[in-house]
């Protein structure tokens, strides 16, 4: 069993939200073979990995039916956005490679 962080659920319900505002004309999940693009805007100055990031994006996705499954995803790009938003953002956009 996996146990998720208070922080970590509460993302997941983020996400969640966010999936049921997408177009009607997608089919969720998204299936088959992906490429995922972010752009990611930091919530302040420290440094930090972006990679970190991925991984709770990815499975919280997957988790929210966006897609079927994160081991789907055969390329990815990560880009940090030269601007800083409190909070943070990241936008995302998926491709189907098929």
């Amino acid at each position: 069993m996996v146990l998720i962080s208070k922080a970590g659920r509460e993302y997941r319900k983020l996400v969640d939200g966010l999936a049921f505002k997408l177009p009607n004309r997608w089919r969720l999940p998204l299936k088959g073979r992906l490429a995922v693009y972010l752009v990611v805007h930091v919530p302040d100055k420290r440094v930090r990995d972006l990679d970190n990031l991925e991984k709770c994006l990815f499975d919280s996705m997957q988790h929210s039916g966006i897609i079927e499954n994160d081991g789907n995803i055969d390329e990815k790009h990560v880009v940090r956005a030269k601007d800083v938003k409190p909070g943070g953002q990241i936008n995302v956009l998926i491709r189907l490679l098929e």
